[in-house]
């Protein structure tokens, strides 16, 4: 099984740092901005607050 964004973005509660940052630098920067916006949406969910992280 090839390991990309797809994967990276449904297994990021379980990959450890060092596979999951082996995998995501291997990908093209369009790729890399999907698993960022997935991050940040896992992050928004978990907190409960999709402002979490702004100064307001």
């Amino acid at each position: 099984m090839k390991k990309d964004k797809d994967y990276l973005i449904a297994h990021l509660d379980e990959l450890n740092e060092e596979e999951f940052d082996m995998i995501y630098n291997e990908l093209d920067i369009y790729d890399r901005d999907e698993v960022d916006d997935a991050i940040r949406e896992f992050a928004d969910q978990a907190i409960g607050d999709e402002h979490w992280d702004s100064d307001n």
